[in-house]
């Protein structure tokens, strides 16, 4: 399940991430910002044609884009200025321009720039996806984004059908030029929405530990990983709380047989 949603991040914010592999991140940031070749050839005219990117040959391609770098670091600025682009706002690292580590002091993530770019407002994005996490920042950066990636991924496993939404929005669509059919998206939702959760240790969770910005959010992270992880170390407490018309038979069953690796879990 983790996997399943980190696909998703992949498909459809691919241009702000560098976890693609194989295909050019100057070719992903073209293709997705829509800018027209002779855009780039007026900027840019030393730029590697791109009718010779060939799929499956893509380091050829990669061997001359960072050439023309080297040797034209003026087109490169002028690329970057370029409207389509410039709108993207790419991590300047990302794209091989500055070294890791040195990037500008400033919040970025693939989900919010994709919010922000689209020019939705706070209201529209609250009334098409009410849980949807906002960034909260501070003096560590770094871990500003770790925080909030975890709450978007979160989001999306626990509020499946709010992701569907904000996918689909009209603003958000014409920001993200590589899905032009929408989306949809089966998956657990209400009180199954727990399983779908990774616990990442065996220590009880606590509402401390959740901060995205969205309370809302956070009461439902917190209700959900306390849940799980009730399922996961003590089960019998588990039938309890949340199954209560169950627990007798589940008590039953562990006493009768507590050998059963499923009734310990």
């Amino acid at each position: 399940m983790k996997n399943y949603y980190l696909i998703l991040v992949v498909l459809f914010v691919f241009i702000f991430s560098t976890v693609q592999a194989g295909v050019d991140k100057w070719v992903a940031l073209i293709e997705f910002s829509g800018v027209k070749a002779v855009e780039i050839e007026k900027v840019c005219p030393h730029f590697p044609s791109m009718d010779k990117y060939i799929p499956g040959k893509e380091d050829e391609f990669t061997e001359k884009r960072l050439k023309w770098m080297d040797k034209y670091p003026q087109e490169v600025e002028s690329f970057l200025k370029l409207d389509a682009i410039r709108k993207l706002n790419p991590s300047l690292s990302d794209l091989g321009i500055q070294a890791e580590g040195t990037e500008r002091n400033v919040f970025e993530h693939p989900y919010w720039n994709w919010v922000q770019a689209s020019g939705i407002s706070r209201e529209e994005l609250q009334s098409v996806a009410a849980h949807f996490p906002l960034p909260k920042h501070s003096h560590d950066i770094q871990n500003d984004v770790k925080v909030y990636d975890d709450a978007v991924m979160d989001w999306m496993r626990l509020f499946p059908l709010e992701l569907r939404g904000l996918m689909n929005d009209p603003k958000l669509l014409a920001v993200n030029r590589g899905l032009t059919k929408g989306f949809d998206l089966v998956a657990p939702v209400g009180s199954d929405a727990f399983r779908s959760l990774i616990l990442a240790s065996s220590k009880k969770p606590e509402a401390i530990q959740f901060d995205s910005g969205n309370s809302e959010l956070d009461k439902v992270r917190f209700e959900m990983y306390t849940k799980a992880w009730y399922y996961n170390f003590d089960k019998l407490e588990f039938y309890r709380i949340y199954q209560p018309e169950q627990f007798e038979e589940y008590k039953q069953a562990v006493e009768t047989n507590p050998s059963k690796p499923d009734y310990n879990k």
